[in-house]
């Protein structure tokens, strides 16, 4: 148990709990839940695979009357900013169950939830969170627990009706996959906490050849959502009208959106036309219609998207939606804290899904 007396003895019944790896009770709970902000609300219809392939998963566990009340997990990893490696803890579903909403349990002991998971580190850690812009209420636990934001991440959507294969679009060799750690070493070295925890991982990575030269490349995530709301009236509109057209239902179907997403993107100066060929090759290869993307605001290859455009009609669905990263710190001093902060956040697709 954590060292939460004062929480549970205020409020008979409670108890929480730190656990290593994620029980199946757990996982059945985590699919039960809806995520986003009021108006935008969705499923992850992948999450029992999904938590499987967390890198050392931990799990803050809330209960009511041994009911599963509240749950948090933590990816541990070790990312790099510079040539400092630093360890540092992805936070993911941090969710509530219907028994405690209303009733004001996370608003009044949740800074002591969040809090609580940083007892016994001893050495130089980061812990990172994500909270969808307009989601005041997390923000409010997040920041009275000493998190604050960071970086925002935006997503940038890529949809072709009918993608095109390209012949010169392979999986990446054995042997090339240490000259691809270091391209993207290199290419991402003033992004913060660099790591590589997906790479080369389940789908693949991809590189476009032209020339003898790889000039693009990119790893495949799949995603399968389920939508229960967007917002404003175009979102419900949306809602209703694009699973009955058979041709945009292509592009997303809010009630069975399968997509894919691209992550450690390498690109060689000059050949962004190769990039969106290699992205359009892996639609058609993987039987899809669209991606999606998140970058840093300040990341080079946001720009790069923003600018270049021709991104598909599903880039109109998901402009403007935005997450914060949070962040909390132990340990570090103020210039290594300042150097995180100011550098654009590395990104990966599998973070976001």
């Amino acid at each position: 148990m954590l060292n939460l007396d004062h929480m549970v003895a205020a409020e008979a019944g409670l108890t929480l709990s730190k656990e290593q790896g994620i029980p199946p009770e757990v996982v059945a709970f985590l699919e039960s839940v809806t995520w986003g902000t009021e108006g935008a609300l969705y499923e992850h219809l992948d999450t029992a695979a999904h938590i499987r392939r967390l890198s050392d998963p931990y799990l803050i566990l809330l209960r009511k009357n041994g009911e599963i009340a509240a749950t948090a997990i933590f990816s541990r990893r070790t990312g790099r900013i510079g040539t400092l490696e630093l360890p540092f803890y992805f936070v993911r579903y941090f969710a509530a169950s219907p028994i405690i909403r209303g009733t004001g349990l996370i608003k009044r002991h949740g800074p002591a939830f969040m809090s609580g998971i940083r007892e016994g580190e001893a050495g130089k850690t980061v812990f990172i969170g994500i909270i969808e812009a307009g989601n005041h209420r997390s923000m409010k636990v997040a920041t009275a627990a000493g998190q604050r934001p960071i970086a925002t991440i935006h997503t940038i959507g890529f949809s072709r009706f009918f993608p095109k294969d390209d012949p010169r679009v392979r999986p990446v060799r054995e042997e090339e996959k240490e000259e691809i750690r270091r391209q993207i070493d290199e290419q991402y070295s003033r992004h913060s906490m660099v790591h590589h925890h997906t790479l080369f991982d389940r789908a693949g990575y991809f590189v476009l050849e032209d020339g003898g030269e790889i000039v693009a490349g990119a790893q495949v995530q799949e995603g399968h959502w389920r939508m229960r709301g967007m917002p404003g009236l175009m979102g419900r509109l949306v809602m209703k009208v694009l699973p009955r057209l058979p041709l945009l239902r292509r592009i997303f179907n809010p009630n069975d959106f399968r997509f894919l997403s691209f992550e450690y993107i390498y690109l060689k100066p000059g050949h962004e036309k190769a990039l969106y060929r290699l992205m359009e090759a892996l639609l058609y290869r993987f039987g899809r219609n669209s991606a999606l993307l998140w970058f840093d605001g300040r990341a080079p290859l946001y720009h790069t998207f923003r600018q270049r455009g021709r991104l598909g009609i599903i880039d109109r669905f998901t402009r403007g939606t935005q997450v914060y990263i949070m962040a909390s710190f132990v340990h570090l001093t103020a210039e290594e804290e300042a150097l995180i902060c100011r550098q654009p956040w590395f990104t990966t697709g599998f973070d976001f899904m």
